[in-house]
């Protein structure tokens, strides 16, 4: 189990790789096929031992209720195909899915530090090949290949060994919170100073919803992992504002830019700004289950052109035309509340709200636990703070590996909670 789970996140991690080589099919679906493999061992083991943890059990109905209404509004409202209303729907929780799986699969010994491992062992290549990357770009347009080139404001966006500089700048700061977690509860000077060089690699993907995370992450994690240490925290503010406007006026134009282009349309009409306010719409026209699964703001929305961007005439807005939909999974809201509705919107919320709780939890539950157990649970609670950050500007739930390995990290650290209780 450890070694499956090991290799099948490796590959997971470069999935989305752009080498100048024939794309590999298999690859496209390998993040499915671990949820799918993690679903089957849980519910052996559920089936087995004849019982659920309470939590997932939870989160299980609350997806119940989610796709209940998804499936519901696209039969009512929509025009659909059972194939493509099943796949969707899939695609739409497959995020929730893996939690619940890994709450209720028997880990095995090691299995965390494996997971640990492999994850350093991308983030030295990512470095190294994010040096190529900057200071020989035309040596490294040689091997990778890309849809369109990163460049802003004349500078390059880091991309490396993934699919976009979005990607790059998640996975590196995914990175950091994992070495401070590491450091602040084993205290060892060198995991301290990679996460800072992390911090950095993630900036240089100029990306605005990175910079957001890197100031929100590290207002979190000192301010209130710290805040027994008030008088140490009085001493970090000073710092740690400098640090914040540091970077807001190095990157400023950039985040000037990105808003205006993307919430002010002051640069024409774009298709993330169209995407929110049309989602808003189809929220108040149909109240409260949305239009349905595949139909708006996500992959099968695009596939199969959904009806509904020529009924609010947005068909041919630039990156959301039937021929060239290539920003048509631009936001992540927006589709939830399109094809769910209100009432989606809230059992969404709902969701993330409950595994918040879960997490906090578990870091007050006491200090009688290993330290690979506090690790997971302090950067799980630091990288889902991430992930909800970058979801306002990035489908960041339907995402691979995005919505994988903070699924692993989440699970794993929940199931390590749920054990503790019960030992208790």
């Amino acid at each position: 189990m450890k070694i499956i789970i090991s290799l099948m996140l490796f590959v997971i991690l470069f999935q989305g790789i752009k080498l100048n080589i024939p794309e590999i099919p298999f690859l496209s679906y390998i993040d499915e096929i671990f949820i799918v493999i993690c679903l089957i061992l849980a519910l052996k083991r559920i089936i087995k031992s004849g019982t659920i943890n309470k939590n997932s059990f939870k989160i299980l109905l609350a997806l119940m209720v989610f796709i209940i209404l998804g499936s519901l509004s696209c039969v009512l409202n929509s025009q659909f195909d059972i194939k493509s209303l099943m796949v969707s729907t899939f695609l739409s929780v497959k995020f929730w899915l893996l939690i619940f799986a890994l709450e209720n699969i028997k880990l095995s010994e090691g299995l965390k530090e494996s997971i640990i491992k492999v994850i350093f062992i991308v983030e030295k290549i990512a470095i190294v090949i994010a040096i190529f990357n900057l200071f020989f770009t035309e040596t490294y347009l040689n091997y990778f290949s890309f849809d369109e080139s990163y460049y802003r404001f004349g500078m390059i966006s880091i991309t490396s060994c993934f699919n976009h500089p979005a990607t790059f700048g998640w996975f590196m700061l995914f990175c950091a919170m994992l070495r401070f977690s590491i450091f602040y509860y084993e205290k060892q000077q060198k995991d301290a100073i990679i996460g800072v060089i992390d911090i950095l690699f993630s900036l240089l993907s100029l990306r605005t919803k990175v910079f957001i995370s890197v100031i929100v992450c590290i207002i979190f994690y000192v301010l209130y992992i710290n805040r027994k240490n008030i008088k140490k925290i009085i001493k970090k503010l000073p710092i740690l504002l400098l640090i914040s406007i540091l970077i807001l006026f190095l990157f400023k134009d950039i985040i000037i830019n990105t808003y205006d282009l993307y919430f002010l349309g002051n640069q024409g009409e774009t298709a993330r700004q169209v995407l929110d306010e049309t989602g808003k719409e189809i929220l108040k026209d149909y109240f409260p289950i949305g239009v349905g699964f595949g139909k708006f703001g996500t992959y099968y929305a695009a596939l199969n052109y959904s009806e509904y961007y020529y009924i609010y005439g947005i068909s041919d807005v630039y990156g959301l035309t039937k021929d060239d939909p290539k920003y048509s999974m631009d936001t992540f809201w927006p589709a939830i509340m399109g094809e769910t509705g209100f009432l989606g919107l809230i059992v969404y919320i709902y969701l993330v709200v409950s595994i918040f709780k879960q997490l906090f939890k578990y870091i007050n539950l006491g200090e009688k636990r290993p330290n690979v157990d506090k690790i997971y649970n302090l950067t799980s609670i630091l990288i889902f703070i991430q992930f909800v950050v970058e979801s306002f500007g990035e489908a960041t739930f339907n995402t691979s590996p995005q919505n994988i390995l903070v699924a692993i990290f989440i699970g794993i650290s929940l199931n390590t909670y749920n054990k503790k209780k019960e030992e208790e």
